[in-house]
């Protein structure tokens, strides 16, 4: 099974190419395991049994 985590293209947010958060705009702990998008794939994970 792969996962596929996909963003959102937003303006607002400085991420017009709906591009995985690489730079910073989510916050600074961006690149940690306690920034939004690294809690969201693990909660996908743990959702598909893992």
């Amino acid at each position: 099974m792969i996962l596929y985590p996909q963003t959102d293209i937003s303006l607002l947010r400085g991420n017009p190419q709906g591009c995985w958060d690489w730079w910073g705009y989510t916050g600074r702990d961006y690149a940690q395991k306690s920034g939004p998008q690294m809690r969201a794939i693990l909660n996908e994970v743990h959702a598909l049994g893992g």
